[in-house]
């Protein structure tokens, strides 16, 4: 995988690895920039399927889904409702392996600053041999005078044999994500990775704060070195 700091000097590399579908190349080529431009975000492979104009048979979009996902043009990850500690059958979510080719996608530049960390974070973790989910949660809010069930966004968990972290990338200002990581608990320990290079901290909610140049860097290796408590 490409990792924190380095840079590939062949460009569009994956596109090479898309001569190998022969005639299919063309479809090969749709899918490859239809998964691309949606990433982060939840897919299956029906609405691959659709979101290339059924150009061909559902059999055979899987097959070239899955024949990317194993030869390393994405990374592929499943969910994980980590309150229930179940695993979600349902959907799937990619980061592409080059990064550098989400530059070609069209969405503004903190969208694709923020994919790009998250693709690195996930990079890194796997390439340390790490497992990797997508880590969701569900909780209740009123909305119209109705009980509504919301799905929130965790971040990753990344887990090795007994051992479980889940890592929320935090770029911007916003505590509302925050909040709600405070407000609907998890007894799965938390890394909050801000912009930067900073040490671990603890706050007195049980979060620990981390820089994601640190994480990129070094991996996991210094988790549990907290040096401080943060806030009161």
């Amino acid at each position: 995988p490409v990792l924190f700091g380095d840079s590939p000097k062949i460009e569009n590399i994956n596109y090479c690895d898309l001569f190998s579908f022969g005639s299919y190349y063309k479809q090969a080529s749709k899918i490859y920039s239809y998964i691309l431009n949606h990433s982060g975000e939840l897919l299956s492979y029906r609405k691959i399927h659709e979101g290339i104009g059924k150009t061909l048979s559902i059999g055979k979009t899987i097959d070239i889904v899955d024949y990317m996902i194993n030869h390393f043009l994405f990374y592929r990850l499943f969910r994980v409702d980590v309150s229930k500690n179940k695993d979600i059958s349902s959907g799937f979510i990619c980061y592409p392996t080059h990064i550098n080719n989400l530059d070609k996608i069209p969405c503004s530049n903190e969208k694709k600053y923020f994919l790009k960390t998250a693709t690195a974070v996930v990079a890194r973790m796997v390439y340390n041999g790490f497992g990797v989910k997508k880590a969701i949660s569900y909780f209740y809010e009123t909305k119209d005078g109705k009980r509504v069930r919301t799905e929130f966004d965790r971040g990753f968990l990344v887990f090795n044999f007994d051992k479980r972290v889940i890592i929320n990338i935090h770029l911007d200002e916003d505590g509302n994500d925050i909040e709600k990581l405070i407000k609907f608990k998890s007894n799965i320990p938390h890394l909050i990775g801000l912009p930067g290079n900073s040490e671990y901290i603890m706050d007195c909610n049980g979060l620990t704060y981390v820089g994601i140049e640190k994480i990129l860097g070094n991996g996991l290796g210094e988790y549990g070195g907290i040096q401080k408590k943060k806030g009161n």
